[in-house]
């Protein structure tokens, strides 16, 4: 498998195979990767295939002018609709994701991925409240889910903004990784995008998704669609940031709709913004131990049991909010060690 760090010579000669009519199975195979591999590649050096030397347009262009994103604005009225022989996905099934909870079906037949129940939870509280707050254990798979959510929507609904807020650009570009790599599963959904690279990735429906660091230089977005703060209990400025961040949500979309903010994360004490997101009653809200996801297995759980400290193992795998995090002693240690007496307001002898 080709794993390491493309270099210019090598991005040189994906675009000649690319210019010359090859196929993304060939490009693949030369390279010793797999064809998902190489439409992330494309898609982060915004590559496209061109003509061949015939003159006649390749597979992959002739797929591109009826894409998935183009294919369900038809659907949906939005787009004059064209007839086409044969499609990776049929009407029925498109239709199928654009009903309530079709994003199941959705994440299965575009994505390959079998929901999970909490998974399904989590997608249903993001797309039917303005604000949510996500509290998860390590091994959850939030920003496995996130991309899921991120992709869907930008998908099967026009003109969306998206951002993905992380405490550093690292930890952003890791979600947007996800989504490139999704993208880059089948054609017809790496031919909905028009545009990306390592700043955003525009869609053909002209929705987009852009993976920003916690920082106040995010100010300047209007009309923002979705905000996700990801390890939002780590945000190195959490008031500076929310401060950049509410005013993207004031402004409404086409359809007379205000943002939606979702909080993700693991806790990390009892303050921050997580913790207030956690606390607000605005906010649906969801908390989620680690043993929750049916691939993390029991002996792993009791492995952090044994090796974590007690306060730490409640906050990183239960999900739960821990004072002894934030405080020198704990609740615990001091309710433990105290004692009632009566109250004397007046000098006693001995």
């Amino acid at each position: 498998m080709y794993t390491q760090r493309w270099t210019g010579k090598e991005v040189g000669l994906l675009m000649e195979f690319l210019n010359s009519g090859k196929s993304i199975e060939f490009i693949a195979s030369h390279f010793q990767t797999s064809p998902q591999n190489i439409r992330m590649v494309m898609s982060r050096k915004n590559l496209r295939v061109r003509e061949n030397k015939s003159g006649a347009p390749s597979n992959l262009q002739r797929k591109k002018s009826v894409d998935l994103a183009t294919r369900i604005r038809m659907l949906k009225g939005e787009e004059v609709l064209i007839t086409e022989n044969k499609f990776l996905f049929t009407d029925e099934q498109i239709k199928s994701w654009l009903e309530p909870r079709g994003y199941i079906t959705f994440a299965k037949e575009v994505l390959g991925v079998i929901l999970q129940d909490y998974q399904i939870e989590i997608i249903e509280k993001v797309l039917n409240s303005k604000r949510t707050c996500i509290v998860a254990g390590r091994g959850v798979g939030k920003s496995f889910t996130i991309a899921i959510i991120c992709l869907y929507i930008a998908v099967t609904r026009s003109n969306q903004r998206i951002l993905i807020i992380s405490p550093a650009q690292r930890q952003s570009d890791l979600l947007y990784n996800q989504i490139l790599k999704f993208i880059g599963s089948n054609d017809e959904l790496f031919n909905s995008v028009s545009k990306s690279n390592a700043e955003v990735c525009n869609f053909t429906n002209n929705s987009e998704i852009f993976p920003l660091p916690a920082t106040t230089f995010i100010r300047g977005f209007q009309r923002v669609d979705f905000i996700f703060c990801d390890e939002s209990a780590y945000f190195m400025n959490p008031d500076d940031t929310f401060a950049s961040i509410e005013p993207m949500l004031s402004i409404k979309n086409d359809k007379g709709e205000y943002g939606t903010l979702v909080a993700v994360g693991s806790p990390a004490g009892k303050s921050g913004i997580l913790w207030n997101c956690f606390n607000n009653p605005l906010y649906a809200k969801m908390q989620i131990p680690s043993n929750m996801n049916q691939y993390v297995s029991t002996e792993w759980i009791e492995a952090q049991r044994v090796s974590m400290p007690p306060a730490f193992f409640e906050s990183e795998i239960m999900a739960q909010f821990s004072e002894s995090i934030d405080n020198l002693f704990s609740y615990e240690l001091i309710k433990k060690i105290s004692q009632e007496y009566d109250y004397i307001d007046f000098p006693e002898q001995d």
